[in-house]
């Protein structure tokens, strides 16, 4: 695995990725995943992004990305005003368990840093036991009182961090 800066012509490949990992999360197949979601996906990767990181197979195929967003665009008044927005995180579902979302977490964070950012927010859903799990291990904190998802409804938890 490699990981790259993330390029317009990833969009696509990126939007595919999120829909297969977000139908093996929810227990659904692929073709069930709301197109609202990729929808908002796609959003948030043609967005101008401070850090787009990209992880690769031997092949050169994308098996993860992170995204994160400048800070005051998740869109939820509580979040930190000066943190910056995890926005998008997502391994294939054959590559998880090999260390490659936090590889992509620890890049971004990396870059954020580098830049001069001072902490990080994230949302996740609440019953997302190994995306907690990963939070958990890199440092990121549970903030604030779960909320519901804008287009699920499904209990949110905010994770917080100091980069």
């Amino acid at each position: 695995m490699r990981l790259a800066a993330g390029r317009p012509d990833d969009v696509d490949a990126c939007v595919e990725l999120w829909r297969t990992a977000t139908a093996a999360r929810d227990g659904i197949e692929p073709a069930d995943v709301p197109e609202t979601v990729l929808a908002r996906a796609r959003n948030k990767l043609e967005s101008a992004a401070p850090s787009w990181v990209m992880a690769r197979d031997s092949g050169g195929a994308p098996v993860g990305f992170g995204l994160t967003l400048a800070p005051r665009t998740s869109g939820y008044a509580d979040d930190p005003p000066d943190a910056a927005y995890v926005a998008l995180l997502a391994v294939a579902p054959h590559a998880q368990g090999r260390g490659i979302g936090g590889a992509l977490l620890d890049a971004m964070t990396t870059e954020l840093s580098a830049a001069g950012l001072k902490s990080g927010v994230l949302h996740v859903l609440e019953t997302n036991a190994a995306a907690r799990s990963l939070y958990d291990s890199r440092g990121w904190t549970v903030s604030g009182s779960p909320f519901p998802h804008a287009l699920s409804g499904s209990s949110v938890l905010t994770y917080t961090t100091t980069l």
